[in-house]
């Protein structure tokens, strides 16, 4: 795709990127004061879809791949969505009830997924998504202390 026939439409994941690594670190903060399991499931969702919006973003800069295709759908798609739903049911029912529906879930992502026919990621592609989000926390954490550095003073 040329630069002539992209519109700013193309950028929004550069700027969703950016919001939700602030809103990503705003919930990661929030979930280290008050230790509230649907925090952290919300601030983990956010923090992996906004490593898939950077994802797509590459995908708009320089073109898709089969590989940025791969790790968007796995950094934003499965991994952005299945912990947000997380903390939603950790956010509405008791924890005892929010840790036995955890707990029916984990066998379909977990190591025993092939039991129900599940076939795991290659480990490049886990590894790579892993270290993506990983990357995007860094990157998050490295901003947020740099923005609030003049605060602490």
């Amino acid at each position: 795709m040329t630069s002539q026939t992209q519109s700013f439409v193309h950028f929004f994941p550069i700027g969703t990127t950016l919001v939700s690594a602030v809103f990503a670190t705003m919930l990661f903060r929030k979930y280290f004061r008050k230790r509230s399991p649907h925090l952290f499931w919300w601030a983990f969702g956010v923090a992996c879809y906004g490593s898939g919006a950077g994802v797509e973003s590459l995908i708009t800069l320089f073109g898709n791949t089969v590989l940025l295709n791969r790790l968007w759908y796995v950094t934003g798609a499965l991994l952005g969505g299945y912990p947000l739903a997380q903390g939603s049911v950790y956010f509405h029912f008791a924890r005892r009830t929010a840790n036995r529906m955890t707990a029916v879930v984990v066998p379909y992502i977990g190591p025993f997924a092939r039991v129900f026919g599940f076939v795991a990621l290659p480990w490049p592609l886990l590894a790579a998504s892993l270290a993506i989000v990983a990357g995007y926390i860094l990157a998050t954490e490295t901003a947020k202390r740099r923005f609030y550095r003049h605060r602490r003073r």
